[in-house]
């Protein structure tokens, strides 16, 4: 017997800090709009993947917004799934989000969760500078072992 699972992808988010306007619009705004509706869905989601762009511009004051939404969307308990896009910074998202101590750090961010037996991959395909992307070998093969874990 199968089971279905409800899950929410929020994608470009473009967050700035306060007062700062993107292409004419205000990301925050627009983010308040998405928590709004999120609150008023008839169920609620087993995880929620928040995929880049997470910032406008990569700086840590654009990512300290990121955490405020972070913090409100994974406020219930629901797991939260981040992955960078090509306007994210590696080594200011990992100092400001994750609190990690190497500050220059650009490697890829790449893990697995399990969330009620469905594995979830995240893949950083993300070349510094660059609109486009790219998953190396050192990924590829990391993926070749995480796809070889059974789940349920």
């Amino acid at each position: 017997m199968s089971r279905s699972m409800a899950f929410l992808h929020l994608s470009d988010l473009h967050l700035a800090p306060p007062g700062q306007r993107v292409v004419g619009i205000d990301p925050m705004r627009q983010m308040r709009s998405v928590l709004a509706r999120m609150a008023r869905l008839a169920e609620a989601p087993a995880f929620i993947v928040v995929s880049g762009d997470l910032t406008e511009n990569g700086s840590a004051a654009s990512y300290a917004v990121v955490n405020e939404v972070l913090i409100e969307l994974g406020g219930g308990g629901t797991p939260l799934l981040v992955a960078l896009g090509n306007h994210d910074d590696r080594a200011a998202f990992r100092r400001v989000v994750l609190g990690e101590k190497r500050a220059d750090d650009q490697g890829p961010y790449c893990y697995s969760r399990l969330i009620d037996g469905l594995r979830v991959i995240v893949l950083d395909s993300t070349i510094p500078g660059h609109p486009s992307g790219s998953v190396d070998a050192a990924q590829q093969a990391w993926l070749e072992e995480e796809l070889q874990l059974p789940a349920p």
